[in-house]
């Protein structure tokens, strides 16, 4: 008796898994892996959000530090000589002293605008500053300049154009260019402009579509120098649409890349905010202070933000 129930015990050892019972445990691993996966990958979104607000906050501060030194926030570009069609050197370039890139800049020697820039190293065109680009972006899929060029995701508010704040200018590339926000081409802002307070005004946004080189500033052309017909703003933009995308908004007037029959309205000065998060933008404000907005957050709330001296409700102006 005691002889056959051992080997009963060993037959039923040496038996193994059945084809069945090797699926259903397969079946169960996948299911736990389709469960786990959605979280493993917001929590590397998570983490990419918090860089990406990290940058946002080092970016306010390095404008800050900017305005300590000048007594005014950075200009998105500035006039050059003559205006001869060449693009400035921008926001972005002006603050790299103060987000301890100082190197890049005293490699750029002497320039004055972009085509020095391009006379220049190809080690210079290609610097890459992590602080001025969002890692939840790809870099191949987003970036539009057509070279292997440094860029941003991360651009100045001109404003909202609002009570005549508005440079009238040509209307099928470019357009018009904002002037009631904190940094646009020329722009001599301080503090003591900011009446509706600093903490309540736009300084920087994110954008994921049409980005450019980091050391673009703005484009004067046509007409003279001092009273240009066309000037496309780089480092800044007005603030004329909601937070979006092309699918939703429309596509870049000279998008080479939209689809086949996409529209084509956005004027390069609107390209509008916009992420790769799921359901959000960041932005930074003119005190330094870094916030979360909806991507449908109210156009007119937006358009407040942009502002420095409208006197909205909520704002210190008013």
């Amino acid at each position: 008796m005691d002889q056959r129930r051992q080997e009963s015990h060993r037959r039923r050892r040496d038996r193994g898994f059945t084809l069945v019972e090797l699926l259903v445990v397969i079946a169960i691993i996948g299911i736990l892996v389709a469960l786990l996966l959605p979280a493993v990958q917001a929590a590397r979104e998570s983490a990419r959000r918090m860089s990406c607000q990290n940058n946002l906050k080092q970016l306010a501060l390095a404008a800050i530090s900017y305005h300590d030194s000048y007594k005014q926030f950075p200009p998105s570009g500035r006039l050059l000589n003559t205006a001869t069609g060449k693009i400035s050197l921008g926001m972005h370039f002006d603050i790299l002293p103060f987000i301890e890139e100082q190197t890049i800049k005293s490699a750029a020697g002497a320039a004055a605008n972009m085509t020095d820039i391009e006379t220049n190293s190809e080690a210079l065109r290609e610097a890459q500053v992590p602080v001025f680009y969002c890692p939840s972006i790809d870099r191949g899929e987003f970036n539009y300049t057509g070279y292997e060029w440094g860029v941003s995701t991360y651009y100045g508010v001109t404003g909202a154009g609002r009570n005549g704040h508005v440079r009238t200018l040509e209307s099928a590339h470019c357009g018009n260019v904002f002037t009631d926000g904190l940094m646009y081409p020329d722009s001599e802002v301080s503090i003591k402009h900011v009446t509706d307070g600093t903490s309540h005004t736009l300084l920087f946004g994110e954008r994921a579509y049409e980005l450019r080189s980091f050391f673009s500033g703005a484009w004067w052309e046509g007409g003279t120098a001092q009273s240009p017909t066309k000037i496309c703003t780089y480092s800044a933009r007005n603030l004329r649409w909601p937070i979006g995308t092309p699918q939703e908004l429309g596509y870049y007037v000279r998008d080479s890349l939209a689809p086949v029959g996409a529209p084509k309205t956005i004027l390069f000065n609107d390209l509008f905010l916009g992420s790769s998060h799921p359901t959000s933008v960041q932005v930074a404000f003119g005190d330094g202070h870094v916030a979360t907005l909806s991507r449908d957050t109210d156009l007119d709330v937006l358009k407040d933000m942009a502002t420095r001296n409208g006197g909205e409700p909520g704002s210190n102006g008013g």
